[in-house]
């Protein structure tokens, strides 16, 4: 039995959140690629494979994989904005329990 213990995975509806927003971190489109980006001039080409799970599958299947352990690719939920609201609605996708914040004065 082969086991990938170290594979990344962007679902898609924290890749939707990040789309949504303006300021990095940011799902961002240019030159018909697609990027994250984490700050002013760094970015990493967002590629199918993070986000497709059977895209995921087919590359396990043809590595003779048999069972992955995902880990969500950074960004992650941690760098979103728990004023707006952005962490704990990504958070929920994943079932983490996020304290509750009071509200800035």
């Amino acid at each position: 039995m082969l086991i990938d213990v170290h594979s990344h995975y962007l679902p898609k509806d924290l890749a939707r959140a990040l789309e949504r927003r303006t300021d990095p971190p940011r799902i961002i489109a240019g030159g018909g690629k697609t990027f994250i980006e984490y700050g002013e001039g760094s970015m990493t080409p967002l590629a199918p494979v993070f986000t497709e799970p059977e895209l995921i599958l087919a590359g396990m299947n043809d590595a003779r994989i048999d069972h992955a352990v995902l880990s969500v690719t950074i960004p992650g939920v941690d760098w979103l904005d728990p004023v707006e609201g952005e962490h704990e609605n990504a958070a929920r996708l994943f079932g983490i329990q996020v304290p509750a914040r009071k509200a800035a004065d």
